[in-house]
Order: C-alpha cells, then structure tokens, then sequence
C-alpha cells in the first residue's frame, strides 16, 4: 500500500516509504517492463528525493521474496527512481510476519540512521 500512496496518489515525497513483506498494487505491478513515459504517465509523483526501504522475509510464503524484490526493482527502473531505494534487507528464514529486529531497522530507517 505504501508504494502506491507514494507513487500514484502523492505529488510529493513522504518522509520515508516502508514496505514490508507487500506486493505492490495496479498500476505499479504493470509498470515493469514499460518505457518510463509510460510508466510515469500512471505515477503521480517520481522524484529523487524519495526514501524507500523494503523489508522481506526470505521464505514469505504469501509473496515469494526474489520474485517480489525483482518487481520493485523494475518499477523503480521503469520510473527511473532505483536509487530512492536506500534500504533493501531479506531476513533469512523469516516468514509473512513481523520481528523485532525489523521494527528496529524501521525505527533507524526514521531517524534516519540507515542511508
């Protein structure tokens, strides 16, 4: 949901962008492997200034992990913003779930303690 807030329905960049363990919604899912002015025609905002941290557990049963970290990998080629992601972290053994060390590296990430 966070990625869609930040690309579709903002024209401005958040203070940060988390996503963790989610697959991203239409029109981003459709967006890899578009030219970027057709990727940006459905993006609402696409600055540089973004902060993105993605967060996902390497055996998420519900959205497998390469194949969701690769499709955020091309929406953010497809917009040209690839270098908003400041943060991208897979949790060896962890599931669809939260743990404490990543509501740690997410309080970093806000105090802006992580890239």
């Amino acid at each position: 949901m966070t990625p869609y807030v930040q690309l579709v329905k903002l024209d401005f960049a958040l203070g940060g962008a988390i996503v963790m363990d989610g697959y991203p919604l239409p029109p981003l899912v459709d967006m890899p492997g578009s030219s970027q002015s057709v990727a940006r025609a459905n993006a609402s905002y696409y600055g540089q200034d973004m902060r993105f941290m993605i967060y996902h557990g390497q055996a998420d049963p519900i959205f497998p992990c390469n194949a969701t970290i690769n499709v955020y990998h091309e929406i953010f080629d497809a917009l040209g913003v690839r270098d908003t992601l400041k943060v991208e972290h897979t949790e060896p053994g962890m599931t669809h779930t939260v743990t404490q060390p990543e509501i740690e590296m997410i309080v970093q990430f806000i105090r802006g303690e992580l890239a």
